[in-house]
């Protein structure tokens, strides 16, 4: 038996002699051994252990044979200090894990903090040192430590779309589903840039596909915005939810045929989205695409079965094409069999209605609305229409 204890003589840990351990204390220092046991067990960093064999102090490279096979080692558990936290912090922005390694042996907190709430491992995630990430976790670095902002250092990894430091962190057992001010997660971050590796090792740890932000995004609503096709089917085929809709009432299918993405589009019809969904307007997807102008996404719609007669607020894809001066989407809806006489009703504010089509297509083009926001409904018009 190796039995591992405190001065006061409190056991700390013991570890039966068996064959494979032999085999193991045979390759493996005796410092890295126990330290590795003790750190699993009681959540105490490698770097503040100080290991003594009667009046011996183990040093790290010292194997157990060597050291006559002792049964019992004493532990000491050191205080940080922060005397040398700007060497940390220039270590960990340069990847520089020699001087880290030095700084952390000299019992520098590795969760101090700089002027904008970052640490050691946060800055080391963000600039992608994968390495230096791995040696602050062994030094039992906060995890879920945050910015200013709130973002954890697996937020800023997903974000950067640095895969190998996003590894160690999820490998440490860092939270998946951290939400920064912006209430973003990991997921939602690395969705809204398309960071596909990223993204299906968030969803392989268990991250919630269907978190949202604070419009009531999800990260298949993102990715489908933003045109990700290959990110919409790891998405659905991970299960995530298609018909969650955001503060307007917007499926993924809605905003993917609202910005023109067809293969999207054909990857969420091919998983099942529901055609025919309504926004809180009435709008389907349908209508935002023929409103658009995408003559190519309203003729798939139109090919899977999409209700061609479908109303928002009085007004159908039809008659919102031709309003927006989309002639050709509109000629090609006629030609479809769509009803040119399911006019706008009266209680149709028609003068409304003409602002919204002149702003749609000789307004100022909006480029989104922040982070996943659908565009503005941009194009070009033709004057009013003269089919009816």
């Amino acid at each position: 038996m190796l039995r591992v204890v405190s001065f006061t003589s409190d056991p700390i840990l013991e570890v039966e002699i068996s064959n494979e351990i032999l085999e193991t204390l045979s390759t493996e220092t005796l410092a890295s051994f126990i330290k590795r046991r003790v750190s699993q067990r009681r959540r105490v960093s490698i770097f503040r252990q100080r290991l003594l064999c009667g009046e011996h102090i183990i040093a790290d490279g010292e194997m157990w044979e060597e050291l006559g096979r002792p049964c019992e080692i004493q532990i000491m558990f050191a205080h940080y200090v922060n005397d040398y936290a700007d060497d940390l912090f220039t270590a960990s922005m340069a990847g520089d894990e020699a001087t880290a390694r030095q700084v952390l042996r000299q019992l520098q907190d590795p969760n101090v903090l700089d002027s904008e709430q970052q640490s050691p491992l946060w800055k080391a995630s963000a600039a992608g040192h994968a390495g230096l990430v791995q040696l602050l976790c062994q030094a039992d670095a906060d995890l879920e430590s945050r910015d200013q902002h709130s973002k954890t250092p697996l937020t800023v990894a997903a974000e950067a779309n640095h895969l190998e430091v996003a590894r160690c962190l999820v490998d440490a057992r860092a939270d998946v589903d951290a939400l920064d001010e912006d209430f973003l997660t990991p997921l939602l971050w690395a969705t809204e840039s398309g960071h596909l590796q990223v993204m299906r090792l968030l969803i392989e740890a268990k991250a919630s596909k269907d978190a949202t932000n604070k419009r009531q995004e999800t990260p298949l609503f993102m990715v489908a915005t933003n045109g990700y096709a290959t990110g919409v089917r790891v998405l659905t085929d991970a299960g995530a939810d298609m018909e969650k809709a955001d503060e307007s009432g917007y499926t993924p299918l809605h905003s993917a045929a609202e910005n023109g993405h067809l293969e999207a589009v054909h990857v969420l019809i091919d998983a099942g989205a529901c055609i025919n969904s309504s926004a809180q307007s009435g709008a389907s997807p349908l209508y935002v695409a023929a409103s658009r102008g995408h003559l190519r996404l309203v003729s798939l719609l139109v090919e899977c079965r999409a209700d061609k007669d479908q109303a928002a607020e009085g007004i159908t894809p039809l008659f919102a094409a031709a309003f927006a001066g989309r002639f050709d989407v509109a000629r090609f809806l006629v030609q479809q069999g769509a009803d040119r006489n399911q006019r706008p009703g009266r209680h149709v504010n028609l003068q409304s209605l003409w602002h919204e089509a002149f702003q749609s297509n000789f307004g100022p083009k909006k480029k989104g609305q922040g982070k996943g926001g659908r565009g503005g409904r941009g194009g070009r018009g033709r004057g009013k229409p003269s089919l009816f």
